[in-house]
């Protein structure tokens, strides 16, 4: 019976960081759904539509590039915090 209390922080421990990646991989895949969207909304623009953003079509695909990676850095910043938000009874 004393074996199972020592087990049940650290198990609520790995249940949060499991939680924490599902929640990771969940907002890395609405972003690459954004992006994908962005990316053919942008190929099916004319080149006076472009323009009008202040994109050239030769630009387009350097303007994703970096939305992307601000993206990606936002959501690990994102988590970090999630993680680090874990009550203290939970960890082992």
């Amino acid at each position: 019976m004393s074996l199972s209390r020592p087990l049940l922080p650290s198990c609520l421990s790995s249940l949060a960081s499991l939680r924490a990646a599902l929640e990771r991989l969940a907002a890395r895949r609405r972003v690459a759904r954004l992006h994908a969207r962005s990316r053919s909304e942008l190929q099916g623009m004319s080149d006076h539509e472009l323009m009008d953003l202040g994109l050239g079509r030769s630009e387009s695909p350097e303007w994703l590039r970096r939305s992307e990676a601000t993206a990606r850095s936002g959501i690990d910043g994102a988590s970090k915090k999630a993680v680090s938000a874990t009550p203290r009874h939970c960890t082992a």
